[in-house]
């Protein structure tokens, strides 16, 4: 897992290092 960092609520999600980035959602706001 990896922590990244939401570009509109900047908040942390920790997201798997294989899944495809350009679909991964914040769940915080469900921003893209």
């Amino acid at each position: 897992m990896i922590n990244v960092v939401c570009p509109h609520c900047l908040q942390i999600n920790r997201i798997p290092v294989k899944e495809h980035y350009k679909k991964a959602v914040c769940g915080h706001c469900k921003g893209d």
